[in-house]
């Protein structure tokens, strides 16, 4: 099937960005939750539970299961950022969707340390029952997920410019693709919490509103770029209809099933 025409130079395709970005949204929520929390107590101490958009519940429950999505956001953000280096000459939309994974997993993961050391909810509320708040350990969170926080900015902003070849100029170039990738995250995980079957206040009190805040910081991705010129050859995000279309069918299987939940027997 051929491809429509390109954008106009200079412009990228919002709608395939918007669907490579929710591909990777998708992947990386699947990821923390599924593997980083399901799995993982389902292979220890869970004979069961229910597995929804916005985390794993169980009766079960254990201080490794509970850092587990952390553990498993950061391992991948790792593989898809090394990912980029195998995949150095494929497309600009596969480029784009390993940055955009590698994005979406190291914000959150790194953006609810910073939240788990200052409030009280979350998965790791087990992990830091009795501890209050201003503790060393509480502290040290804190400190931890903003230092790695902003480094994991610098880090997605690099991956563009080395995967897209865009540089420090380019900031409305980032706000486009950022922006996109960020709405897209909001939506598809705001429409799958709405049928959450365990309530709105168990949502609330879960990592997905952690995980949305921290994926704010996709807006701000063009104030930590320091490439003056790029060692990649600029290339537009132009249409596919294959990534739409998977995009459309997946987002709507995730709302629809990991949405109303999914309940799992070891």
């Amino acid at each position: 099937m051929a491809e429509p025409a390109s954008p106009p130079e200079g412009k990228e395709d919002p709608l395939t960005i918007s669907a490579i970005a929710t591909l990777a949204f998708l992947l990386a929520d699947v990821l923390q939750m599924g593997l980083g929390h399901a799995a993982l107590a389902l292979l220890t101490i869970a004979p069961n539970g229910i597995l929804t958009s916005a985390g794993w519940s169980s009766a079960y429950d254990n201080p490794l299961i509970d850092s587990g999505g952390v553990i498993v956001g950061l391992a991948a953000a790792a593989l898809f950022g090394l990912s980029l280096r195998v995949f150095a000459t494929a497309s600009a939309r596969v480029r784009l969707f390993l940055v955009l994974a590698c994005a979406f997993n190291l914000l959150a993961s790194t953006g609810t340390l910073f939240f788990y050391g200052l409030t009280d909810i979350g998965d790791w509320y087990t992990v830091l029952q009795g501890a209050a708040r201003w503790t060393p350990l509480r502290t040290g969170l804190i400190v931890t997920g903003i230092v790695t926080y902003l480094g994991a900015l610098f880090l997605v902003a690099w991956a563009l410019a080395h995967s897209l070849g865009l540089t420090r100029g380019d900031r409305a170039r980032y706000a486009r693709i950022t922006r996109s990738a960020w709405l897209s995250a909001m939506v598809v995980s705001c429409l799958a919490a709405v049928p959450n079957p365990l309530g709105v206040k168990y949502v609330l009190l879960s990592d997905l509103p952690m995980a949305l805040a921290s994926d704010t910081g996709l807006l701000f991705v063009r104030y930590f770029a320091m490439t003056r010129s790029s060692p990649a050859a600029a290339e537009r995000v132009t249409r596919s209809r294959l990534w739409i279309a998977a995009a459309a069918i997946l987002a709507l299987s995730f709302i629809l099933l990991l949405g109303r939940g999914i309940t799992l027997n070891r």
